[in-house]
């Protein structure tokens, strides 16, 4: 495309490239000389849309854009005008936008990501007051490193200001920055009439742009309260949302191919949609659902929907990685012991192994004289917590053993792991990378002891959400293990599985695959076909599969893992309820809440009896179960189990923490659906959510 405008500079923007012309305006790649970086330019055009309406509405734009800052929101850098022509300075993205994407493919994990991202930037401007109003995959840019980016705010408003009513066709909208025209000639506009008088420096008689008796927006992603030309407030930006998902989750447009645009507009007003396919997930489905409801307060907040996608995407992590959280005392107390025991082995051991004993002896004389501390007479009675003992060894190993850097970095690299158990991650992320500094330093290149610090730092920076860190630390750990100890170690194996884990969390699942199955052939080859390592593989392997709706292959793998599990630890084993766990998840996952509820209730038997009754792990069974109950419509009894589940959670974690904050915002969605006004907004606000996430709830303003 051409445009006179190229090669010409605005301020201190040399134009170089035009991107794309709407119905309003252009968009061009432009050089800011003044910072040597590429950004889009959106012009306004003065030609036949100069009017007073067209251009308070590019000032809208850039009003709003200046007030939201969200890496999911396109940013804008400047508002300029030159003679007649106005311009945008907006942040150039590149990629292609989510409609294109949907078309070439997306896997089920991206797809929730992409969810998500949109989620929070659109919990991003209501909370400023600002309504998109023509959010569709077309205004949805997905950039080459798969982050999504929500674009054209020209229709947006503020709440408080008027609406518009009447529908007319009009010219497709302007494209946003670095984003192509919309294939669909289905956006609406006001008809055209006469100028209006241009506001004065001080905004006397400035027209509204919402003037009654105007709709603005694209049809097909219209709520319909927006296409009865109501009042509209954030919930029909969330309407539109549960559209997009749909689209996103289906490949399909949310209403039927070919409708005449007066039959689409009598679809849209009436909330009547294509129903979703079999086979969705039905959490995804529920919260589509709910995103789509005919009444504007049924529909969840945008900060309500970001919190259910984010707990959809943890859903697979918890099944999988839920590792058996002991006290750190008993944690320390164990490795003490064995460090005793290790100092009897070396000291009978060759010469070479002298060093070794007399490190063990150092860490297991520094681990006694820490459990000292505990004494009652020095604490004056009181007890001291497992976190406190914790915190004491943390400093006192910082402190005292900088002379012996060997026994530090395996003392700071224990603990790290035991912080990790506790879930808490900055801490532990702290002594793990002094650990790994001290390690780097005095140990060589190859040595395991290394190799096993980095797997420590990648788990802590995986749920940290760091992944790009966490993948470099276990490719070089896998790396390490494999020179020195030959490609079928079996400690390799387990850092293939977590490196697998990794990938399948960002959506790489045919690289986690593969890694899945290299790891299960080590583990066979060197602990045997039926062990409890193979079927931890074996489980690891079928959640992936379960992920990509592969039921069957998932369900032959976790009922040949659950047949290991019983006959080599036992019935009552926690390993045996978690297999049972994942087998109740991927039934639940199909839409079989019957199916699915006698592997829950046999999973949460085995964890009260081993674990005990308040351990987190009962906590997230009492959670899965109550997701079933409530599938079948049993709300007071899934109500039941989740205020015991978030009892559990806040006694455990904490009243603020993630698991807490989950239990407590579905608690309160199922209350408000059984209709107890006067329980569900506490139990919100307990949560920091706002009542009107409700479904029912009364929108702000007293509607």
């Amino acid at each position: 495309m051409s445009s006179p405008l190229i090669g010409q500079r605005v301020s201190h923007y040399r134009i170089l490239d035009l991107l794309g012309r709407g119905g309003m305006g252009e968009v061009y790649v432009a050089q800011d000389e003044t910072l040597d970086r590429k950004v889009a330019l959106k012009r306004l055009r003065s030609e036949g849309h100069g009017d007073a309406e067209s251009r308070l509405r590019f000032m809208r734009e850039a009003r709003a854009l200046s007030q939201l800052s969200n890496p999911h929101i396109c940013q804008i850098f400047d508002y300029i005008e030159a003679g007649e022509s106005r311009f945008l300075v907006l942040e150039l993205i590149s990629g292609e936008s989510l409609a294109r994407t949907i078309r070439r493919g997306l896997s089920p994990r991206q797809k929730l990501q992409v969810a998500s991202q949109i989620a929070s930037a659109l919990s991003a401007a209501h909370e400023k007051g600002i309504i998109h109003r023509d959010l569709k995959p077309d205004n949805v840019m997905i950039t080459p490193e798969g982050q999504a980016k929500v674009l054209d705010f020209g229709l947006s408003r503020l709440q408080d200001e008027e609406d518009t009513v009447l529908l007319h066709p009009a010219e497709q909208a302007p494209a946003g920055a670095g984003y192509p025209p919309a294939d669909s000639d289905e956006t609406w506009a006001a008809p055209r009439r006469p100028p209006r008088p241009a506001p004065d420096e001080a905004g006397a008689s400035r027209p509204s742009l919402t003037t009654h008796g105007e709709i603005m927006g694209t049809l097909g992603y219209m709520s319909p309260e927006q296409a009865r030309g109501e009042p509209v407030a954030a919930s029909t930006d969330l309407y539109s949302f549960g559209l997009l998902l749909q689209e996103l989750f289906t490949s399909q447009p949310p209403y039927e191919k070919g409708l005449d645009p007066r039959a689409l507009l009598e679809h849209v007003r009436a909330g009547r949609t294509l129903p979703l396919l079999q086979g969705l997930d039905p959490d995804l489905a529920a919260l589509i659902q709910r995103l789509k409801a005919p009444s504007p307060p049924a529909r969840p907040s945008a900060a309500d929907a970001a919190d259910r996608i984010a707990w959809i995407l943890e859903r697979p992590r918890r099944r999988r990685r839920k590792a058996l959280v002991a006290l750190a005392m008993a944690a320390l107390a164990l490795f003490g012991a064995a460090m005793t025991v290790q100092t009897v082995r070396a000291e009978r051991a060759s010469r070479a192994a002298r060093e070794q004993a007399a490190t063990a002896r150092q860490v297991s004389d520094f681990l006694v004289g820490l459990f000292k501390v505990s004494d009652p007479d020095k604490d004056e009675g009181r007890t001291v917590t497992a976190r406190e003992l914790l915190d004491r060894g943390a400093r006192q190993v910082e402190q005292n053993l900088g002379n012996q850097p060997k026994v530090q970095a395996r003392l700071m690299d224990t603990m790290g792991r035991v912080y990790t158990k506790l879930g808490l991650y900055p801490e532990a992320r702290d002594l793990l990378a002094k650990a790994l500094a001290i390690r780097e330093k005095v140990l060589g290149p190859r040595d395991l002891e290394l190799a096993d610090n980095l797997r420590d730092m990648a788990l802590v920076e995986d749920d940290l959400g760091q992944f790009p860190e966490a993948e470099q630390d276990y490719l070089r750990a896998a790396h390490i293990r494999e020179t020195t100890m030959g490609p079928d170690d079996p400690d390799l194996s387990k850092i293939l599985g977590d490196l697998a884990i990794l990938y399948s969390e960002e959506g790489k699942n045919a690289q986690a695959e593969v890694l899945f199955r290299r790891s299960l052939a080590i583990r066979e080859q060197a602990f045997g076909p039926e062990t409890p390592e193979v079927a931890r593989g074996l489980d690891n392997l079928a959640t992936l599969l379960g992920e990509e709706q592969r039921f069957q292959e998932a369900e032959a793998l976790h009922q040949r893992s659950l047949a290991i599990f019983e006959k080599t630890l036992g019935p009552g084993h926690p390993d045996v309820a978690r297999c049972l766990e994942n087998c109740g998840a991927d039934l639940l996952d199909q839409g079989r809440p019957r199916a699915a509820e006698p592997y829950f209730r046999q999973s949460l038997a085995i964890f009260e009896k081993a674990l005990g009754p308040d351990h987190p792990d009962v906590a997230g069974d009492l959670r899965n179960l109550a997701e079933v109950l409530e599938q079948e419509g049993r709300l007071a009894e899934a109500s039941a189990l989740l205020q015991r589940s978030l009892g559990i959670y806040v006694k455990a974690q904490g009243p603020a923490s993630r698991n807490a904050s989950a239990t407590r915002l579905d608690l309160a969605r199922l209350q408000a659906l059984q209709g107890h006004r006067t329980e569900a907004p506490g139990t919100l606000r307990g949560a920091g959510t706002p009542t009107s996430a409700l479904p029912g709830a009364p929108a702000a303003g007293g509607r």
